[in-house]
């Protein structure tokens, strides 16, 4: 995801030039407003989880380095 701070043109660019794989979504400034409202964060970078129903749990994912794969699975099955 990129918020606000860069310009559509400049987040195409990094993802082609990054490489980086996966799903990309582009907010303006009244999404992301709306989107750390909605979801209690203070910035980013916010990890979410959201379980194979599409509900979301809070407090999963802290951070990508001390993710507890086996706290995700038990969300997941």
């Amino acid at each position: 995801m990129c918020t606000n701070s860069s310009t559509i043109e400049k987040w195409e660019k990094k993802i082609i030039e990054t490489k980086t794989e996966g799903t990309h979504i582009y907010i303006d400034k009244k999404l992301t407003s709306a989107f750390l409202e909605t979801f209690e964060l203070q910035g980013y970078p916010s990890y979410l989880f959201f379980d194979n129903n599409g509900e979301f749990h809070e407090n999963v994912i802290d951070r990508i380095s001390t993710m507890d794969l086996a706290k995700i699975e038990s969300y997941i099955k």
